[in-house]
């Protein structure tokens, strides 16, 4: 008797010699990415000051600099600090006088989206540091005001100044900084509408009642409008590199990212399902809210469907790639969340924006079937769920 192979048995075969690829080269992109990202700090400020002509250290990322011109000898302080942003840790280097003053403020390193990190620099973020005392609180909302539309990052660099400051002042000059208080857990508006969300989507996935269909285009609005144009902290491929990356946030400070990853994933480890992508995620609505005004259908061939719905994951796999090979989970991307809801991006980010918009009309959730990466990730984690449920039920 001929040999026959299922389809759908082949299908799982080639999803499962995919994903042990995908994650072969993901393992050799970290392993190249981190050997070629270790680097001497005194080197990287040797290139961010040119003028020093002697580096000496003083303690752990405290530096005493020395620079010569015509005759005059004039010493300065750099002191090294770091804080977490949107896509990872920021780092930056901060010159102090011998009165214990910011001199200058250059970021060495940081993870950060260009279109984010390039709204701190219009609005000249880091050069407000300067000529402040190093005995300086260093708050928001304390005499640090956050740039609007890019709060994280700003958010990162001041921690990087705090840390940086009262380290140096108690180190070098034998100052007392302010105490800092002890950080307590941010659960807020953003938290609280996150959590309410995914348990009507548990509700909508698991009950039949009269006013479903009602419920959940409420819950669209008010993804849109609380999640969307509110907080506008969305999980994006970049949040993915930086976790795998190492880059975790404290979680007192940073619950809405803890949160938003439980409620993603620990459904789909446990039952196979994702509940972010259809009912909560604010793109995702905004995307439904066009297919229903446009009376959208899904009008891809499903030849060509079953192709495209690969794309997702090629897509995941290129960005989360570069990422670990870069070290630097901001630095490629082409979502179109920040466009839209921050009216940040770049030119093709727009260009792409609209044109999903426009598509959105006619095509159900073309972002979300085509073009999202996250949803590559969540497919690709269900893939290896279900390849390995499917052998081991076979044992």
């Amino acid at each position: 008797m001929p040999l026959t192979i299922v389809p759908g048995r082949l299908m799982r075969r080639f999803e499962s010699i995919a994903a042990l690829l995908t994650l072969l080269s993901l393992i050799l992109a970290w392993v190249i990415g981190y050997q070629r990202h270790q680097h001497d700090v005194e080197s990287a400020l040797t290139e961010a000051f040119p003028a020093a002509t002697e580096f000496g250290t003083v303690s752990h990322q405290i530096y005493l600099m020395e620079s010569k011109e015509g005759g005059h000898s004039e010493k300065r302080y750099i002191s090294i600090g770091s804080g977490y942003g949107y896509g990872g840790p920021l780092t930056a280097a901060f010159v102090y006088d011998v009165d214990c003053r910011i001199q200058s403020v250059t970021v060495l390193e940081h993870k950060e989206t260009v279109p984010f990190f390039g709204k701190l620099e219009r609005d000249g973020f880091a050069e407000s540091f300067v000529g402040e005392s190093c005995m300086s609180p260093f708050l928001q909302g304390e005499g640090v005001d956050a740039v609007s539309g890019a709060t994280l990052s700003s958010n990162a660099l001041t921690t990087a100044v705090r840390n940086s400051s009262h380290r140096i002042a108690k180190e070098v000059f034998g100052l007392a900084p302010p105490e800092e208080e002890g950080f307590h857990v941010k659960f807020g508006l953003k938290e609280a509408s996150l959590v309410i969300l995914f348990i009507v989507s548990l509700l909508l996935f698991g009950l039949r009642f009269r006013f479903k269909r009602h419920v959940r285009w409420m819950a669209l609005f008010v993804s849109i409008l609380v999640l969307g144009f509110g907080c506008t902290t969305l999980l994006t491929v970049g949040n993915v590199g930086a976790f795998l990356l190492g880059y975790w946030p404290g979680w007192r400070t940073h619950l809405y990212w803890y949160l938003l990853l439980a409620i993603v994933f620990v459904p789909l480890l446990l039952r196979g399902k994702h509940f972010y992508c259809g009912s909560i995620c604010p793109f995702g609505a905004v995307q439904e809210c066009l297919g229903a005004l446009g009376g959208a259908k899904r009008k891809v061939p499903h030849r060509i469907h079953d192709y495209l719905r690969w794309l997702p994951r090629v897509l995941a796999w290129i960005f989360v790639f570069i990422a670990l090979l870069s070290q630097n989970p901001g630095i490629q991307t082409h979502e179109v969340f920040g466009t839209f809801f921050q009216l940040t991006g770049t030119t093709g980010q727009f260009l792409l924006m609209a044109a999903v918009l426009i598509a959105a009309l006619f095509i159900t959730r073309p972002w979300c079937a085509y073009l999202c990466p996250v949803r590559g990730v969540t497919d690709f984690v269900k893939s290896v769920i279900g390849n390995r449920s499917s052998v081991i039920g076979h044992r």
